[in-house]
């Protein structure tokens, strides 16, 4: 009489069966499929670094217009300061290679300069018989004007009597004032440099220190309105104005600024 195999056992030992057998093909077909190729050198690899992927010119700042040369100036900067380690040699770099430095222009054409520039933010620079672009160009020595390129103005008001006007890179704001110049933070790939700036528009770099008072808004007064109106606004480059009062590290007293705003 034959002996009865249980169905448990003849189930499981089937599984066992199936299962070696997909195992066995898949280990099969891989070694079949997957030809191991020779790993590429480190050099022929290319790595995408954050600018590639952004702007088609690497060292360009995103949506901006600016040449293969000016990226490659830009990125020149950005190397230079992770080993600068002195202020004398940063200002020693700028007057020869330049800094980038935030301004205004109405060019129309950039094909041989060496700037960074976008369609301004602000509708009202936008306008067909009004085009004003935000830039940046490599400046050098002193912050002075020309015909398609300009600053924002500063107004420093010590006394009534008493009212100084400075020209100061697109949007930046002064922490103190250090004496009769002023001091604003330029911030570049996490590096913080301190740059100080004289009514002449000469730039120079400094340590930063934390001042007796932080800057807090104020009411403007009228005389530093009337300075306001008196500027500018023929390009309709501005809106509206802020007031600030801000601390003179020297003096060891505040002092009241004025700057304009582009867009509101």
């Amino acid at each position: 009489m034959k002996k009865l195999i249980p169905k448990q056992p003849l189930i499981s030992y089937i599984l066992i069966l199936m299962i070696s057998s997909i195992f066995i093909c898949v280990d099969i077909l891989g070694n079949s499929l997957n030809v191991v190729e020779p790993k590429p050198k480190a050099e022929e690899v290319e790595k995408l670094t954050l600018d590639m992927v952004m702007h088609e010119n690497p060292g360009c700042p995103d949506n901006s217009f600016c040449s293969q040369a000016t990226g490659q100036k830009l990125s020149k900067w950005y190397q230079f300061l992770k080993s600068s380690k002195s202020n004398i040699e940063i200002e020693n770099y700028i007057k020869t290679e330049g800094m980038p430095t935030p301004a205004w222009s109405t060019l129309i054409k950039y094909d041989d300069l060496e700037i960074v520039f976008w369609d301004s933010r602000c509708p009202d620079h936008r306008q067909k018989n009004n085009k004003i672009s935000e830039a940046i160009i490599f400046q050098k020595g002193a912050l002075q004007e020309s015909k398609d390129i300009f600053w924002d103005d500063l107004w420093v008001m010590l006394a009534p009597d008493n009212i100084t006007q400075y020209q100061i890179p697109r949007n930046e704001r002064p922490i103190y004032m250090d004496g009769s110049e002023i001091v604003f933070i330029k911030e570049e790939n996490d590096r913080y440099l301190g740059v100080k700036l004289n009514a002449q528009g000469n730039i120079s770099i400094t340590d930063l220190i934390t001042p007796t008072e932080l800057p807090h808004l104020i009411d403007c007064p009228e005389l530093l309105k009337i300075k306001f109106k008196a500027e500018k606004n023929g390009k309709k480059l501005y809106q509206s104005y802020q007031c600030q009062s801000i601390w003179n590290i020297q003096n060891k007293k505040s002092v009241m600024i004025m700057y304009p705003l582009a867009c509101i």
